[in-house]
């Protein structure tokens, strides 16, 4: 299912952005203390990076022609919290779908968690939030390993509830609200049953003004080109000063680098260039050929016009509605021959039942408001076999036997016990 909400006329843009495990508070903006990144850190984001590019390219072609906002960042996040509970061909999948097959689970965790950290530190003037949580069914037994993992790495919430008789929609729409400083509403719109084992919850928030603000007072009504040749009115925002961008080219395409604040932080657009289609310069990113284009950036002084846009998007995938997931690879985690045997001990059994992605953005003269929230749910597919009752609480014969040779020692019928 997907709903996507077009406020004003906008551009598409690339956006790469990470999180950290708490609120980044608005201060002073200090210079940013760069450091070099461990070997996990490394890992987790190089396969950020490799994630993030998949899935765009994955969602730009089931969307088509249509304004489309994702968080990769809060996709991996929820769906790395799941793995941990995954385990065999199912936690093989999911890593493998999000770029981090071959490295080891707790080394995974241990990145995420430092690199969330050190990113933090990057800019106070860039209000940055990201937040997990989950809510699981009291009913059952989750393994406490997987939920020491995700309480170390992720700094999740965790909260057992009465899946099927308690609030939990409500209970988690509230937290994801106030995470998202209210820009994301009713990420959930069905209850739980008593079958629904558990929800993962990713929530991010991103608040950053320009590093070169525009001024309203130059914000015009101008055209805007549509593919299909025609055009459109929309608030165009100028920057009427040649300012600082870095630039460079990429196959028939350009890479435009608008910092936020102390620079930490960009907006990186793809603008194609002209008779030029975005879906096929999409089509033909490669993480090498984006990752030159990047690292082949370079400052010039350049006048801005970008529009003034706000956008909402709502994506939902379940095995029944396969979306991004599935083309990547994760299709094993939906099935009832998944195997989350790290988060529920068998024989219970469980698979994903859906993935939630509901996405805002603004985009003005001051800066950037976006948010993100991604819920994973975890369903019941077998439930152990409750232990069948025979009574024996009426006339019965009884035979008493050799197995090996089936003689018949003694034979008889009970009509009245007594003793």
């Amino acid at each position: 299912m997907n709903t996507s909400k077009y406020l004003v006329s906008c551009a598409v843009v690339v956006i790469a952005l990470a999180g950290a495990s708490c609120t980044n508070p608005i201060g002073p903006a200090p210079s940013a203390q760069v450091r070099a990144l461990s070997a996990n850190e490394q890992k987790v984001a190089e396969a950020n990076g490799l994630f993030a590019l998949r899935f765009f390219q994955q969602s730009s072609r089931i969307e088509g022609e249509k304004n489309m906002f994702i968080s990769p960042l809060s996709y991996k996040q929820a769906l790395t919290m799941a793995a941990n509970g995954a385990a065999n061909a199912t936690r093989d999948s999911m890593l493998k779908a999000l770029q981090i097959s071959g490295t080891p689970i707790a080394d995974i965790n241990d990145g995420s968690r430092t690199l969330n950290e050190y990113l933090l530190g990057l800019d106070r003037n860039v209000e940055f939030r990201i937040a997990n949580g989950i809510w699981y069914n009291q009913q059952f037994t989750v393994e406490q390993p997987f939920l020491t993992a995700v309480r170390q790495a992720f700094g999740a919430e965790v909260r057992g509830m009465a899946f099927g008789s308690a609030d939990v929609k409500g209970d988690i729409n509230r937290w994801v609200e106030q995470q998202t400083n209210n820009r994301i509403k009713d990420l959930i719109t069905k209850d739980f049953s008593a079958n629904d084992l558990m929800c993962l919850v990713n929530a991010v928030y991103f608040n950053a003004v320009w590093k070169s603000q525009f001024a309203a007072a130059d914000t015009k009504d101008e055209p805007f080109k549509r593919e299909n040749g025609t055009t459109l009115t929309c608030k165009m925002m100028n920057l009427t000063k040649p300012t600082d961008v870095r630039t460079s080219s990429i196959g028939k395409a350009r890479l435009v680098e608008l910092p936020y604040s102390n620079g930490q932080f960009t907006m990186t657009i793809l603008l194609p260039n002209d008779g030029e289609r975005l879906n096929s310069v999409i089509a033909s990113l490669t993480p090498a050929t984006f990752t030159q284009a990047l690292q082949n950036l370079s400052s010039t002084a350049t006048l801005i016009a970008l529009p003034k846009f706000t956008m909402e998007t709502r994506y939902e995938e379940r095995q029944t509605q396969p979306r991004e997931l599935h083309a990547l690879g994760m299709g094993l985690a939906f099935t009832p021959a998944a195997d989350f045997s790290a988060m529920y001990r068998p024989p219970l059994r469980a698979a994903i039942s859906f993935v939630i992605h509901k996405t805002f953005l603004q985009v003005d003269e001051r800066g950037t408001e976006a948010a993100a929230a991604t819920a994973v749910g975890i369903e019941l597919t077998s439930a152990p076999a409750q232990p069948r009752i025979i009574r024996f609480d009426r006339p019965f014969a009884f035979f008493i036997r050799e197995k090996s040779s089936n003689m018949i020692l003694f034979a008889g019928t009970l009509y009245e016990p007594k003793i």
